[in-house]
This record gives structure tokens, sequence and C-alpha cells, in this order.
């Protein structure tokens, strides 16, 4: 069963934005995403080419796509693409990757929506630390709270990753993020599993 997410407030190698249950969130939340059509749900098969092709449009790496979708979110209006993000799970570290909107939806705050989900998910599967590699959005994620590092500093998990050994370019920036021991507070109040649908929160962002 697709795992859907539903957040009052609600996440890239390069960065550009358990099945079963959701998350839900207030009644004016539903209401504003009913207005608005805007889904953020959790990748199935079906979606890999759709997802394929706005990340190869947002000229991110899309060639391992399917080895990671079941961790890929994605920002749907009336069930058409227009926004991804993308998490490889390693244990305690999670890697971000392939945030992207189509172009005709940047600039209505999609991407900090997709980006807030994210952080929440990679919660919810235990991760601490988040790492991204970024040729384009350093300011994107600084002011997320992510923190730009040497690649030596990058745990040997991640350095085994595709996106870090071959796709991503050695002029990537590595960045990171501490997002803490799981679901916190604000999560909590938020977050419920069974399921979901938002609205930006913070239109200012790609």
């Amino acid at each position: 069963m697709l795992l859907r997410i539903k957040l009052m407030r609600l996440v890239s190698c390069c960065v550009a934005s358990s099945r079963a249950g959701m998350f839900v969130v207030s009644v004016r939340c539903i209401k504003e995403a009913a207005v608005d059509n805007l889904k953020i749900v959790l990748a199935d098969t079906g979606d890999v080419l759709p997802v394929q092709g706005l990340l190869s449009e947002a000229g991110l790496p899309q060639e391992d796509v399917t080895e990671h979708l079941q961790h890929f979110l994605l920002a749907k209006r009336d069930g058409i693409l227009v926004g991804v993000v993308g998490l490889e799970a390693l244990g305690e570290f999670g890697l971000l990757r392939s945030l992207a909107v189509a172009g005709e939806h940047r600039g209505k705050g999609i991407g900090n929506l997709l980006h807030e989900n994210m952080i929440a998910y990679a919660r919810l599967q235990g991760i601490k630390q988040l790492y991204a590699l970024t040729l384009t959005i350093e300011d994107f994620l600084s002011k997320r709270g992510f923190r730009r590092i040497a690649r030596e500093e990058v745990p040997e998990p991640l350095k085994a990753t595709e996106e870090f050994r071959s796709i991503c370019p050695a002029s990537a920036i590595c960045m990171t993020r501490n997002i803490g021991e799981g679901i916190g507070a604000g999560d909590a109040r938020s977050l419920r599993l069974m399921g979901y649908g938002l609205t930006p929160s913070n239109p200012a962002v790609p």
C-alpha cells in the first residue's frame, strides 16, 4: 500500500524538489491541500519514468533512480509530477539527493515542502545525520541547517555510494546536517502514521 504523508508544516548526488500508513495533519491543512491540489507521496514503480524525466530536465543524475525509488517523495498536483526528492538510507546516515521542481512550478514553496517532508521521513527511518552533494543549491541547504564539509569527513558507507564514487562530479559541494534523535516534539504534533497531502509552508523557495 502506498505510504502517504500529511504534514502541517512540512524535505540531492546532486541536489537541484515503509510502505504502509500515512502522516495526517489538521483539518485546516487538509482543506488547504484540497484547494491547492498538491500532494506529497512516496514514489511507486510506476513513477520511474516521470521521475527520471524531471531529474533529466533539471540536469540531475537519474541513472540509479530505480535502485532507490522506495525512498523518493514526490510532489503531485492533480496527479501530475511537479517535484521530487530522494534519500539513500544507510543506518544512522542518509544521503539527501535528487531534489528538483518542474520549471513552471518553481518559486511556489514546493522545494521547501519536499525538503521538510524528507527531513521528517528520514527521522522516521532512524537517520541522525544527513549528507548532500550539490552544484547548485548550497545557499538553499545552508538556510536549512546544512553546513559545508570536506569529502574526507563523510562516513565510509556514504563514500561507497554510487553518488559519491562516480555519479556526482568531484566539484560537487559536500554538505551535512544533524537532524537529531528521531521524531521531535514538533514532528510528533503534526505527524501521525496514516496518509497525506499538503500545501507549501514557505513560498519564497525554489
